[in-house]
This record gives structure tokens, C-alpha cells and sequence, in this order.
């Protein structure tokens, strides 16, 4: 998706495969294109004197096609809803879909690949554009009526109706080991020296950093109270015990905290609300991220 007339509004459709999984475009690794190098749906711009319905079958057709250089049949496609993008000025109209076709027939136009990945690896692990996450957990929300209309949601692997709807499903608390030991580094996830005046923190990335910072938090004053829409936040606790405080945009008085304590790292998907106070005395930590800071990735609350 290039850049907009301002008069123009988007499309997007979520197509589900005979398997149950979502079908997912990796798009192209260009500066020009809004979230390059993400997977998402397939969709695009609608352009002049079409509706929408004419802007997503023409974008499917221009987008994917099947290995023996035919369309994709798809069942039920349908209107989902449209919404005003949070992330952009403009409108996106969302549709859904089955395809008719297996997966593994289903080749791209466009971007750099196709793939196929259950609804819980679309909101925790692939990288998904944030706008198109909140268009799964609106497909969730409509679950029981989208089964009336026809998609067989027991085809799609959702573990409960509560996934990625409470915040405990964004974070990941790990602890690192307390002794010296290169070999254990290998394999693990790093280890913390504790001391007085000097601790020492060795931590074995979990993911490429692209930005690492070493962080003091004064005692008993705020900071954060922030979210990313794309950003994922790794924060070890190198001395002291800092106060973390989660929550969901949508439900800010829905809170769930922790203390960290030195050698703790948590680890935080984009979406969720963090706020971290030094408890008892200044902290120290150092957080990491696997992408570059981006300003227009914060969304601070008032």
C-alpha cells in the first residue's frame, strides 16, 4: 500500500483455510509502503468509482493466485465491518473469507511471501501489522454471528474466547541464572551478578536487538504509561525491585503488576499499557527491543 489520495479509503480481507489457519501476505521490505517487511491480510487502496467489494476482489486477483495460473475460489465472502484506522487517517472496510482452494496451491503477486499461520501465532509471535491484529480480535468478538453466516469457527485453533484479550497473555517473565557461566549462556538465557555497587548482567537476546538502553528509574516516580504498536520490550532488572504495572488500551482500569527484582526480565507484546516505578530505592535496568524506535510506535496515555 503506497501513499494515499486523501479521498481514498482502504480494504482488506481475512481469508481462512481449509485447515482453519489464516492465510498471510509477507510484504515487501520498502520504505514506501506502510509497515514494510509484516505480514498481513491481503488488501489495498480503493480506488476511484469502486465499492468496496469490487476493491477486494480485484485486489485478491492482483495479489495471489493459484499454481495453475487460475483465480482463488473463495466460500462466503463477506463483509465484516469498517473502522476508522487508528494508525492512519483514513477508513479500512474488512472482509472474510474461505478459500476453496488448499493453501499449499496459493502463490503472490506481491510481496515477498505467502504463509499460513494459526490465529494465536497471528497475535503473539508473526510479525503482524497492528492494525490487522485489531481486526482479529474483532473477528473473534463476532464469532457466533459470522458461524450463522457461514465460516466453521471450529476450524480456527482458538484456545478459549478470551485469547490475547487479557493482559497476561502479552507478557513472558523469565529469570536469569545467578553464577557465572559462559557455557550456560549457550543455551540460556544470560545471568546476573548481583552487588552492593556493581552489578553485572550478561543476557543472551532472545531476539536480534536493534536498540538496547541502559535505563535508571528515580524511586517512586512513574514512567511509561505508554503502548507500541509494534514494538516488543524485553526489561531485565539489574538492581533493585521496580513495580510494573500492565493493562489493555481498551480497559485501562483492568490492571495487573508485578515487581521485578534483579536477574527478572519480562518480556511485552505491542498493544499493552506498561507503566514501571522504582520501588525502595533507584533501579537499574537494561531493556531491549527487536526493532528501531520509531516515535510514531508510541501511543502515551493521558
Amino acid at each position: 500500500m503506497n501513499d494515499k489520495n486523501e479521498h481514498m479509503n482502504s480494504v482488506s480481507i481475512i481469508i481462512v483455510t481449509q485447515t482453519g489457519d489464516l492465510l498471510l501476505q509477507h510484504r515487501d521490505n520498502i520504505d514506501k509502503i506502510e509497515y514494510p517487511d509484516h505480514w498481513g491480510f491481503i488488501g489495498g487502496w480503493i480506488e476511484e468509482n469502486e465499492t468496496p467489494e469490487i476493491a477486494v476482489t480485484r485486489e485478491i486477483k492482483e495479489e495471489i493466485y493459484l499454481n495453475n495460473a487460475s483465480y482463488l475460489k473463495l466460500k462466503y465472502l463477506d463483509f465484516l465491518y469498517v473502522c476508522e484506522r487508528e494508525d492512519r487517517p483514513w477508513s479500512e472496510y474488512v472482509f472474510y473469507a474461505e478459500l476453496n482452494n488448499k493453501e499449499s496451491s496459493v502463490l503472490i503477486n506481491e510481496g515477498q511471501a505467502i504463509g499460513v499461520f494459526t490465529i494465536e501465532q497471528c497475535l503473539s509471535v508473526v510479525k503482524l501489522a497492528p492494525h490487522h491484529k485489531n481486526h482479529l480480535r474483532h473477528l473473534i468478538a463476532k464469532k457466533e454471528q459470522i458461524h450463522k453466516i457461514g465460516i466453521k469457527f471450529d476450524k480456527l485453533k482458538i484456545k478459549n474466547e478470551g485469547i490475547m484479550s487479557k493482559v497476561k497473555d502479552y507478557l513472558e517473565l523469565t529469570k536469569l541464572g545467578n553464577v557465572k557461566d559462559y557455557q550456560a549462556l549457550e543455551v540460556g538465557d544470560g545471568y546476573m551478578l548481583s552487588s552492593e555497587n556493581h552489578p553485572v548482567g550478561v543476557i543472551h537476546t532472545k531476539e536480534d536487538a536493534k536498540i538496547i538502553a541502559l535505563l535508571v528509574f528515580a524511586k517512586d516516580i512513574p514512567r511509561g504509561n505508554h503502548y507500541h504498536h509494534d514494538k516488543i520490550e524485553y526489561m531485565t532488572v539489574l538492581s533493585g525491585k521496580l513495580k510494573c504495572e500492565f493493562s489493555l488500551p481498551d480497559s485501562p482500569k483492568d490492571i495487573y503488576d508485578i515487581i521485578l527484582e534483579e536477574g527478572q526480565q519480562i518480556r511485552i507484546l505491542p498493544g499493552c499499557v506498561h507503566t514501571y516505578t522504582a520501588l525502595e530505592s533507584d533501579v537499574y535496568a537494561l531493556e531491549y527491543a527487536p526493532h528501531k524506535y520509531k516515535g510514531s510506535d508510541v501511543v502515551i496515555l493521558d
